[in-house]
């Protein structure tokens, strides 16, 4: 009876590379997954973070910054005017656009580290960053609500002239700030840029001659 002859070095090493190749390939296989699994989680808390209609931040994603943030400087409680009456007389897409308006005008007047979010229908939260640029003098966050505030308000205006539908219904942006004091709360101070927008969208309905809605 003959015997089996032993595996020469050249099948040796192929037995080697086979495994070698054959571990290389579950370790793609396993980061493959790994990675699609990490897709699919930030793909998950995007969907839950922010808002279907404008891409923005929604209530979720802004508590989420607020936490892992220090408390902002200054914020402005922005909201839409007469929106219920738009919903009525134009209908509601007529209404989601309105929204999506404001969500532009903000995007357009803030800057890159200002944070934005919807919060409501059409209320909307802005998170002011005051540090100073580079190439730009020191602002205080009293400072730098005026220059924000007239921006959105320089806006408004562009967009309500692309909308006479709106403009005849009275459609606006109510903008409230508040500037962060010693012994503040993220609440104290939203509820008092809140307080500061329901007045100046008071004003605006005093100077349109139009009934205060909401």
């Amino acid at each position: 009876m003959s015997e089996t002859p032993s595996p020469t070095p050249n099948n040796s090493f192929d037995i080697i590379n086979l495994l070698v190749e054959g571990m290389v390939q579950v370790t793609t296989v396993a980061a493959e997954q790994e990675l699609l699994a990490q897709q699919e989680e930030e793909r998950l808390h995007d969907e839950a973070t922010h808002d279907k209609l404008t891409g923005l931040l929604n209530r979720r994603g802004l508590e989420e910054v607020l936490a892992n943030n220090e408390p902002p400087k200054a914020m402005l409680y922005v909201d839409g005017t007469v929106i219920k009456a738009v919903n009525d007389k134009l209908g509601h897409p007529r209404g989601d656009d309105a929204i999506i308006e404001i969500a532009k005008v903000l995007v357009k007047s803030l800057r890159p580290d200002d944070v934005v979010a919807r919060v409501g229908g059409d209320e909307f939260w802005v998170l002011l960053d005051t540090k100073r640029r580079s190439g730009e003098p020191p602002l205080t966050p009293e400072e730098h609500l005026g220059p924000v505030t007239s921006r959105i308000a320089q806006e408004t205006l562009v967009v309500l002239s692309k909308n006479p539908d709106l403009r005849a219904l009275g459609y606006d942006i109510a903008v409230g700030g508040a500037v962060w004091q010693e012994g503040m709360s993220v609440t104290d101070l939203s509820e008092a840029a809140e307080k500061a927008m329901y007045e100046q969208k008071a004003k605006q309905h005093q100077v349109s001659g139009l009934p205060h809605r909401v």
